[in-house]
């Protein structure tokens, strides 16, 4: 009969946690989606996403430190190891999830370097504004030799990192091109927009460098994302709640993600939609991560043992805690390098998270006393 009821609640929460892990994947459509709406970009300045950034952090590592982990202890301990094997296995498996994450992070930046380049996009566009810099915006002040200011600190920036992978640094000089001639300005100069041919922008290596800025990261994002969605969805067949905590922790985090994978496209093809449906591709990888971890429990029968999930759970744990550690906190610093919101957003995300888990245990509580 437990097993029957094991089963029962874990088909009841496969919705659940496919409704769960496409919200926290189309996140990456809401930070793209800001491509479409001037008004929303001016709340996304640098210390909005430090605080997201900062928030995300706080209610992963606080969920995994303090809930996940000890489901993982729990579940070996239900599947019949002793309490001192069953801490063991899943201190063991906490640290081979950071291991996990460190070696995916290996094949992700053997297929794309460009994460920190998209952190210095996001930098110049938010010190610069959104819709001043629009490619080819006719509200603007136009010039037929100079792009905007946004686009051309955007160019540097990828050109100083070429030159920095060649082992020299070359000096910047103006570049001359058929009805175009690219000047680098400085910080603070007015911005003025470009007047060229749509051919011109197409041949122009810096924007061609851009384009594949944003679709190679898009991909490395992807990557990324996969065990972020099949980790959400096997914690969601076991416990709703823990499910929850993941996707709202991820969903935070793949805002800005999705923001700052669509600028680059954009900046580069002056395309809102395709700059947002890169973006939106993205996130597509944690549904499909959920699909497969569906796939594997049908196969084996309709049910995940409690073996698996504490191997999972001990993983999960470790994996949850390295994101944190080793991109959202990174990140977040980068955007607020004086810490005025960080660490007090990271607190409130472990507050937050507390208090959810609190409730939840409360309202079993109550629901077993009735009964």
């Amino acid at each position: 009969a437990s097993q029957r009821n094991l089963r029962m609640t874990q088909q009841d929460n496969v919705a659940t946690g496919f409704i769960l892990v496409t919200a926290a994947g189309l996140a990456t459509a809401l930070g793209a989606g800001l491509v479409y709406s001037p008004w929303f970009v001016k709340i996304a300045n640098k210390k909005f996403l430090a605080g997201s950034l900062g928030l995300a952090a706080g209610v992963m590592m606080f969920v995994s430190f303090i809930e996940i982990f000890f489901k993982s202890n729990d579940a070996f301990v239900e599947h019949g190891f002793k309490e001192n094997v069953a801490f063991s296995l899943a201190t063991a498996l906490f640290f081979a999830g950071i291991v996990f994450i460190q070696l995916l992070d290996l094949v992700v930046h053997s297929i794309s370097d460009y994460e920190k380049d998209l952190h210095e996009v996001c930098d110049v566009v938010l010190e610069k504004g959104f819709e001043k810099n629009v490619p080819g915006n006719a509200n603007k002040t136009t010039s037929p030799t100079r792009p905007s200011t946004a686009i051309e600190e955007i160019k540097r920036e990828v050109k100083d990192r070429e030159s920095q992978m060649q082992g020299s640094i070359a000096d910047v000089a103006p570049r001359a091109s058929t009805g175009t001639t690219f000047e680098l300005t400085k910080r603070g100069s007015d911005v003025e927009n470009m007047s060229t041919s749509e051919s011109t922008l197409d041949k122009d290596p810096h924007r061609v460098r851009l384009n594949r800025m944003g679709l190679m990261t898009a991909l490395a994002i992807g990557i990324h994302n996969f065990p972020e969605g099949l980790a959400t969805f096997l914690g969601t067949l076991d416990d709703p709640s823990v499910g929850a905590a993941l996707a709202l922790a991820i969903g935070i985090h793949n805002i800005p993600e999705g923001l700052c994978v669509a600028i680059p496209i954009f900046y580069s093809t002056g395309s809102r939609h395709k700059s947002f449906l890169w973006a939106l591709l993205s996130g597509v990888s944690e549904p499909i991560g959920a699909a497969i971890g569906y796939a594997v429990v049908v196969a084996s029968g309709g049910e995940v043992s409690p073996l698996a999930f504490g191997i999972l759970f001990g993983l999960v744990a470790g994996m949850m805690v390295q994101i944190s550690i080793k991109e959202l906190l990174p990140t977040a610093f980068r955007y607020d390098a004086q810490d005025k919101v960080v660490t007090y957003a990271v607190i409130v995300g472990m507050v937050v998270m507390a208090l959810s888990l609190v409730l939840f245990a409360l309202a079993v509580s109550s629901d077993d006393d009735d009964e």
